[in-house]
């Protein structure tokens, strides 16, 4: 939670963004995807994530549905309204995860010089390799399917190589 500028959670919890595009389909995913493996491990309390969009097209609307509905079918729910990145997020957040290469660049047009080191690509992490999260936002519902798998196993990677 973030209040008057200030991350709320400061002290008390790590805290991890991720970053898309339209913040409709892959960042709210990855989102969520961590806090269920964070919850499941039973280390809600000592973690803090959200997610956003370098682009304000969707400011204010949900997840698209059919995140929603790859996401249910591996028993993790979404709850999420879209927001754009604001330069204040890079003193309120620990680790900065994006989805490609194009929000890695516009991510760190908005971050001072001093925070590009807080900003990865997620599939950095991706025991499979790969450089980037294919946005399925004009694919098929298998497409954000294969989204859910690339995401859940880059964020556990990086659960167990950055935060336990």
């Amino acid at each position: 939670m973030v209040t008057g500028g200030r991350n709320y959670f400061c002290g008390m919890k790590k805290s991890v963004l991720f970053v898309c595009l339209g913040n409709i389909c892959r960042s709210p995913m990855a989102a969520a995807i961590f806090n269920h493996q964070i919850a499941k491990m039973g280390l809600d309390s000592a973690f803090f994530a959200d997610s956003c969009g370098t682009g304000d097209y969707h400011i204010g609307q949900g997840a698209d549905s059919r995140t929603l509905a790859a996401a249910e079918k591996q028993g993790v729910a979404i709850t999420h309204t879209v927001r754009q990145l604001q330069a204040d997020d890079f003193e309120n957040f620990d680790h900065i995860l994006v989805m490609d290469q194009q929000n890695y660049r516009n991510t760190l047009r908005v971050a001072d010089a001093h925070h590009h080191p807080k900003v990865e690509l997620i599939r950095t992490y991706d025991p499979d390799g790969g450089i980037e999260v294919p946005d399925p936002y004009y694919g098929t519902p298998q497409d954000f399917d294969e989204t859910f798998l690339i995401l859940n196993r880059s964020i556990q990677r990086f659960i167990s190589f950055r935060l336990t």
